[in-house]
């Protein structure tokens, strides 16, 4: 079972992040015609890539620990569940309004770097607790 979470959310994570990437990719060419924000210059999609990222970890620390397969070492996490979910929500929150106020002040690329590091660096952890969950 914890296979297939992470697996799911891995693909998810990869999926949105090509998607991010595939917008930026178009929006970085010339408009024949004058529009208004585009979901990038808000920063949604570096915002896509780092709730993915922290989903994927925290589903496959979930499984990991309801399953007794292993224990979240951080201790400012704790073994709790609700702990661990209220604790990574706070820690999402100033990230998403640091991505979205780097992508809305002009720094559209940095948001979006920001959010691959924040995505990728949930992904890693969501993979090594799949690891540790078999």
């Amino acid at each position: 079972m914890l296979r297939r979470i992470g697996i799911a959310t891995v693909v998810a994570g990869v999926l949105i992040g090509s998607s991010a990437f595939a917008e930026e990719q178009r929006d970085a060419q010339p408009a024949k015609t004058p529009t208004t924000a585009t979901p990038s210059s808000t920063g949604q999609p570096a915002m896509m890539m780092t709730i993915g990222g922290t989903l994927a970890d925290l589903f496959t620390t979930l499984s990991v620990i309801n399953s007794n397969a292993g224990r979240e070492v951080n201790p400012i996490l704790g073994q709790s569940p609700t702990r661990i979910i209220v604790t990574k929500s706070a820690l999402l929150l100033p990230q998403l309004l640091a991505e979205h106020h780097l992508a809305t002040h002009g720094h559209p690329k940095a948001a979006m770097w920001l959010g691959v590091a924040l995505g990728g660096l949930g992904t890693a952890m969501a993979i090594h607790n799949m690891n540790v969950g078999h």
